[in-house]
């Protein structure tokens, strides 16, 4: 259940790999502290003694979703069934072992207190449909503002824009554009979604290559289209203050998991009113 992507923030693959990465240096540094605890080398065979409370793949799992702030260390060693002690020697050595493959592992706005919390999460992250990538973007949660503030500014500015844009292609032109009546344009993103990309990039929910990700468009759209509606945002009284660096979504799959999740808690929610 901890290893689910949601916890996490890496898909499965990407976790084994991680697990398997680490493994071999986990080991050395138990063998290591078991020769400073018997003050010397081990005089009975290799399995011999006591079990291993706790597995490499264990140690890996929760040292990512502590680091990532989702669990407290009391939720982690009940699901976990381990003491205190028993985990947090093996987390902090697994911790400078990320830090030594500079795998850095980014806190998300999350606080999951009682094992039922992580259950319900994990069950209903498992059971929600997939959410339509720019419709997720749309989300208050995302964008800091409700969906009629959202659809009122972007109706505002998208006329404005298109004039704006206009005037910039004849400034750089130097002259109107002569082109054939037949002559179909393309647009890679439409007006409305580059004031939606712009008001994200201005939040900084997420780093650019992902909200290029979620467009289907390349970072340098994105960055055209910040540069060419920043000025009109301002302007039109919409200045995004940029989220805490720690609420910063690093991948495509995280904003994404996030997004089902508050609307699964919204909808709990909405179910539990009188």
């Amino acid at each position: 259940m901890l290893s689910h992507p949601v916890m996490t923030g890496m898909t499965r693959d990407e976790l084994a790999q991680l697990i398997a990465l680490l493994e071999p240096a986990q080991a050395a540094k138990a063998e290591q502290r078991n020769y400073d605890r018997r003050g010397g080398k081990r005089r009975r065979m290799k399995g011999a003694g006591g079990m291993t409370v706790i597995t490499p793949a264990a140690r890996t799992v929760a040292t990512l979703v502590y680091l990532r702030g989702i669990c407290t260390m009391p939720v982690l060693q009940d699901l976990l069934g381990v003491t205190r002690s028993g985990l947090q020697k093996p987390m902090r050595e697994t911790r400078a072992l990320l830090t030594e493959h500079n795998h850095t592992v980014r806190a998300i706005d999350l606080r999951l207190t009682t094992t039922q919390a992580v259950r319900d999460f994990v069950a209903s992250a498992g059971s929600l449909q997939e959410i339509h990538p720019q419709e997720a973007l749309r989300h208050p949660a995302i964008t800091g503002m409700s969906h009629a503030e959202l659809d009122a500014i972007t109706t505002r500015l998208a006329t404005r824009y298109q004039a704006r844009l206009q005037e910039m292609r004849h400034n750089r032109r130097g002259a109107e554009l002569k082109k054939d009546p037949g002559t179909v344009i393309y647009n890679k993103i439409t007006n409305e979604g580059r004031v939606l990309a712009a008001i994200l990039a201005m939040r900084q929910v997420a780093t650019r290559p992902v909200i290029a990700e979620l467009f289907k468009v390349s970072p340098r759209t994105i960055g055209n289209a910040l540069v060419e509606l920043r000025p009109l945002l301002k302007g039109d009284g919409c200045n995004p203050t940029p989220v805490h660096r720690a609420q910063r979504f690093h991948s495509a799959e995280e904003l994404l998991r996030y997004v089902e999740y508050v609307e699964a808690r919204e909808e709990s929610n909405t179910r539990a009113e009188p």
